[in-house]
């Protein structure tokens, strides 16, 4: 991040507006996780989601318009980016494969699950490595685009490039 962005971010709680970004029905959208909430800043993680979900990433202009949204500093809004591993901030990848390598996964071949899974993979597929996706119960889980898939028990980089072929269409 540059230093005039980090400036940007760091700025007074009242001082943004939303974006052009963030006009008509969107802004709408956005206004309506808003007051389902006690507090605007509960709806801060909510809004990050649709962010991330209609642009694949989360930039500037949505956390400064997230900003103006929920009565946060954007400095705050972008800790939260930063501090959870479900959000993005650089380039957009067709296809993101999160695996859990928390304990239960762990335990079931996470790790070697990721590590299979990162040498496989053709360009434009992010796989990364996530703490817990909560179903420990399936593990090892793998969420692709966002969709759990568990037990997965792969052997051999040809079983890994049938697996994916199938996951990703």
């Amino acid at each position: 991040m540059d230093r005039s962005t980090a400036d940007r971010l760091r700025s007074d709680v009242g001082s943004h507006q939303p974006s052009q970004h963030w006009q008509g029905e969107r802004l709408q959208q956005a206004q309506t996780v808003v007051a389902r909430f006690p507090r605007p800043s509960s709806a801060v993680i909510p809004l990050l989601h649709e962010a991330q979900d209609r642009d694949g990433a989360i930039g500037v202009e949505a956390v400064e318009s997230i900003a103006a949204l929920t009565g946060e500093r954007p400095l705050d809004v972008w800790e939260v980016v930063s501090f959870y591993t479900m959000f993005r901030t650089g380039e957009v990848p067709n296809h993101v494969l999160s695996v859990c390598t928390n304990i239960a996964c762990w335990l079931r071949g996470g790790i070697e699950l990721h590590e299979a899974l990162s040498r496989a993979v053709a360009e434009g597929v992010l796989v990364e490595e996530v703490e817990c996706l909560g179903a420990c119960g399936g593990a090892p889980v793998v969420a692709v685009n966002g969709r759990y898939v568990e037990n997965v028990a792969l052997r051999g980089s040809e079983e890994v490039m049938a697996w994916l072929e199938g996951e990703l269409k």
